[in-house]
């Protein structure tokens, strides 16, 4: 994208809590897992963002980065 920097992060504050799959113990399948920010702060995401204009509106949008968890 030539030096334009879309980098952002995404602040989550009115939910501190969230799923995430966790991985059996086996490693063949996966189980939701309820699970919530330290504290009960705010959670922060990674995220990239952009600008679209169509017929002359400016549209903004962006999306979460997700990885494997670090537990």
């Amino acid at each position: 994208m030539g030096g334009r920097n879309n980098n952002c992060f995404t602040i989550c504050n009115l939910f501190s809590s969230f799923y995430e799959l966790k991985l059996f113990p086996e490693g063949k399948s996966k189980q939701p897992c309820y699970d919530f920010a330290n504290a009960g702060g705010p959670l922060f995401f990674a995220g990239i963002w952009e600008t679209t204009t169509i017929d002359e509106r400016v549209f903004y949008s962006c999306t979460i980065i997700t990885a494997d968890s670090n537990s």
